[in-house]
């Protein structure tokens, strides 16, 4: 059985927009009181929440698949998510687009599955399991906004 980890926004990476005015593509960022899944605690914090709106370059791949997607980020420290072998909670509520790419940030496009109706643990290890795919990247399947990366632990 594959172990994987699920990767959201890094500390340094939040820290800095939280304390940014606009995004990397020149919007200004919005603050709202509705809650929404962070992307660096990968929980879903309840409405009344402030959470920074935002376009975010994701981290990987690089080139030819690069992409920015909107994000929700919690307004205040929190911790970062860190729970190997756990699908966070901002993942197992959704229904997700998996997106597969190998080492060399190529899409495997036979590996792309939709997760609708539960079971995304053992859907994740599958795909990690498959000497082709090096890390995945989950998007909600109906907006396509970026959550997480899944990766082997």
């Amino acid at each position: 059985m594959t172990d994987f980890r699920a990767i959201g926004m890094d500390h340094a990476t939040a820290t800095r927009l939280r304390a940014a005015s606009h995004d990397v593509a020149g919007n200004r960022m919005i603050i709202r009181d509705s809650g929404g899944p962070c992307r660096f605690t990968l929980t879903d914090h309840p409405a009344g929440s402030h959470m920074r709106l935002f376009s975010w370059a994701v981290p990987e791949p690089a080139g030819v698949y690069a992409l920015q997607s909107p994000i929700f980020l919690s307004v205040d420290g929190e911790q970062a998510w860190d729970a190997p072998g756990v699908v966070p909670p901002v993942v197992a509520a959704r229904k997700v687009a998996l997106r597969a790419y190998d080492a060399d940030g190529l899409m495997v496009y036979p590996a792309n599955t939709l997760v609708l109706d539960g079971g995304h643990d053992q859907v994740i290890r599958d795909l990690l399991a498959r000497p082709d795919v090096a890390f995945l990247n989950c998007h909600t399947a109906l907006a396509g906004c970026y959550l997480c990366r899944f990766e082997r632990a």
